[in-house]
């Protein structure tokens, strides 16, 4: 049976609690239920790379798309249909930067990822998260191919290193960490491609997310929901607002669109 309808979620803090350690029981018994009835794609669309989703192992199975790395790689039925890695010398350019500011940064590749130095504060930042611990490797742009770079600095210092990288949006994740994305390669440009892929409209496309990252997507999709734990600006993306996650927002908002019934 063809499907009318997809659903993009976001991870942290839309499916998944990292306060709680979990998928609330109300938003995997929903999901569950979507999957059951056959008629809907569900998708994942995320910051995180496909090999960092161990936060969601028990509902994988119930995903045919996932949209990861804000948009950079693109599965379908477990096949890699968009791969869409940094040029080298914008990685070259970035990484420049980082060093010149003296900042801890990272790369994130396809099946791994790494960060120039391996500071123990840094290290368990990522155990904070449930994000598998990256390699020290200073040099791994060198050998792999890139999909996000980030770095660490104070939160008063973005605006001015954002400034150096006037092509690129810094979004801020982890404390006073922040992405580099490319304003036309984010989660929303993501969703667009995958929805071309798919054949299916914008129309009968949702989406649920709660932060910076998925503005694009929010901003991008008619029937955009966020998360009653995001904050105002990411609200103000959406059309429409669902309970927090915590309390059983996934559910509710599937219930009021009909997907439920």
């Amino acid at each position: 049976m063809p499907k009318k309808r997809i659903i993009f979620f976001d991870v942290d803090h839309t499916l998944y609690d990292p306060f709680a350690d979990r998928i609330p029981p109300s938003a995997r018994n929903a999901l569950q239920a979507v999957h059951a009835k056959g008629d809907t794609v569900l998708a994942i669309a995320t910051g995180r790379a496909f090999h960092m989703l161990s936060v969601i192992e028990d509902v994988l199975d119930l995903f045919d798309l996932f949209v990861t790395i804000n948009g950079r790689i693109i599965l379908h039925e477990g096949r890699i249909v968009h791969d869409d890695p940094f040029p080298k010398e914008e990685v070259k350019a970035i990484k420049s930067l980082f060093r010149r500011e003296g900042l801890q940064h990272g790369f994130v590749g396809r099946d791994t990822h790494a960060v120039n130095e391996g500071d123990p504060d840094l290290l368990a930042r990522f155990d904070r998260q449930r994000l598998p611990r990256p390699v020290t490797d200073a040099d791994f742009d060198k050998r792999h191919a890139v999909y996000q770079m980030w770095a660490i600095a104070p939160e008063e210092e973005h605006g001015r290193i954002g400034a150096a990288l006037p092509h690129h949006d810094l979004v801020g994740w982890l404390e006073d960490g922040f992405d580099v994305i490319h304003p036309e390669k984010n989660k929303g440009k993501g969703v667009e491609q995958a929805l071309r892929l798919l054949d299916i409209p914008k129309e009968r496309a949702f989406c649920f997310g709660d932060a910076g990252n998925d503005i694009g997507m929010l901003a991008s999709i008619p029937n955009s929901i966020a998360m009653g734990n995001a904050s105002a600006a990411v609200k103000s993306h959406a059309k429409h607002i669902t309970a927090p996650l915590a309390e059983d927002g996934i559910a509710k908002a599937l219930q009021e669109h009909g997907f439920l019934d």
